[in-house]
């Protein structure tokens, strides 16, 4: 975008004639300064030095309008997402107002009014976010096309975009989306990045630089999964077994699940105990890569996760009975049945939530009165049926959905254990 394809018709520029020189030759420069960033907290940039945006209402209108770059963004949309517990009483004069604030800190061609709403004309090089999904649709072609090394240059480069939790200091439900949606782009990026890495035999970049990854993304499988293989292929065999022991313990306290299709296939080449020879820092990958290193571990094509085991009509029938218990038991006998799961699938988790339905247990046998009258009756009375109500329905509910809907990841192992 060019200060000549610039649309002018907005508040305090032109009523749609064309621009002077001077005027074409101000906004081009400005466009050329500005720099917008998502990634951590909304921050602005012009010629390098930081921008101020103003308080913390302005910053989230600004937010709005960057998520939508170059697209019209209507005032309820903006209400919705700035004030989204309490929107003002007149909400198109208070997002004008801060609309009129943004133009003065970033120039008035910069937000235009339209039919559709407000938008914001930023080039599409100026924003990190949209330089992210350039870094990485690079990296996925270069990839795909045979050239692992540029790959990894530009996966790395997309990563040191961001080390911190993106949009922070913005809540609000359009604005949690946006950062969930951008903190799994980059999980993607590091994914691909230490695949690639892991082809290219970079044991001990993966191994210093992994760990802060993890920490970030602890669910993601696959990141744990080629940590343990880098350490293991770099002669670490016992570092790469207590990797996944982590991983396991956090799956489980965390999830109540055990470790996927990955992490128990990289478990398993470590425990095949072949000699690993530990490649030197200083020798460069053998070329061809495909020729001298282990296939590709990962299609990255597909899911993340793999797909749940299909459950044996074992699972199902004790699934059945699970529910069945809890109910025809009127909840007298949930806690036994989450603490018997619980064994099986030696979770911590699960044993937690067994004392807890021991204790809603106690406290509705205890609570509902035997009688009419007394203190606190009413009160007794609904501690009482809460209490029944979450040991009978909620117990069969919660019991359902372990047995027969939550994804088995471990179903092999489920099955032994039955």
């Amino acid at each position: 975008m060019t200060a000549d394809t610039l649309p002018w018709r907005c508040h305090g520029v032109t009523g749609g004639e064309a621009p002077t020189e001077a005027l074409r030759e101000v906004v081009g420069k400005s466009l050329r300064m500005l720099r917008f960033g998502l990634l951590d907290e909304v921050r602005v940039w012009r010629d390098g030095e930081p921008l101020d945006i103003g308080p913390p209402k302005q910053r989230a209108v600004l937010a709005v309008l960057l998520l939508e770059p170059r697209r019209p963004v209507s005032v309820a949309r903006i209400v919705d997402a700035v004030w989204a517990d309490a929107p003002p009483a007149n909400s198109v004069n208070a997002v004008q107002k801060q609309i009129v604030a943004l133009r003065r800190a970033l120039g008035p061609a910069m937000v235009t009014l339209s039919d559709g709403g407000y938008r914001l004309d930023v080039p599409a090089d100026s924003l990190d976010t949209e330089e992210l999904t350039a870094l990485i649709r690079a990296g996925v072609d270069a990839r795909s096309g045979g050239s692992p090394e540029e790959a990894e240059r530009l996966l790395s480069k997309a990563l040191a975009h961001s080390r911190s939790e993106p949009l922070a200091g913005l809540v609000g439900p359009v604005f949690e989306s946006a950062r969930r949606r951008l903190a799994e782009q980059r999980a993607y990026a590091a994914e691909l990045w230490a695949a690639t890495a892991l082809d290219l035999r970079h044991h001990e970049d993966l191994t210093a630089r992994l760990p802060e990854l993890i920490v970030q993304y602890p669910a993601r499988e696959r990141l744990r999964a080629i940590y343990m293989l880098a350490l293991h292929r770099s002669g670490r065999q016992a570092e790469a077994l207590t990797a996944y022991q982590d991983a396991r313990r956090h799956l489980v306290d965390e999830y109540g699940v055990e470790p996927g299709e990955e992490l128990q296939r990289a478990q398993w080449e470590i425990l095949r105990a072949e000699p690993v020879v530990p490649v030197p820092a200083h020798n460069p990958p053998l070329v061809p890569v495909a020729a001298h290193n282990p296939p590709p571990m990962y299609d990255l094509r597909q899911p993340p996760y793999p797909p749940a085991a299909k459950r044996s009509r074992k699972q199902i029938v004790l699934g059945i009975l699970s529910v069945a218990v809890c109910l025809f038991s009127l909840g007298l006998l949930t806690w036994g049945v989450v603490a018997v799961l619980a064994a099986i699938r030696g979770s911590r988790a699960l044993a937690g939530m067994a004392a807890v339905y021991a204790v809603l247990l106690v406290v509705w046998l205890v609570a509902m009165p035997v009688e009419d009258g007394g203190a606190f009756y009413e009160l007794r009375l609904s501690v009482g049926f809460i209490a029944m109500l979450a040991t009978i329905l909620g117990g069969a509910v919660h019991v359902g959905l372990i047995t027969l809907v939550s994804p088995w990841h471990e179903a092999a192992d489920f099955r032994r254990r039955v």
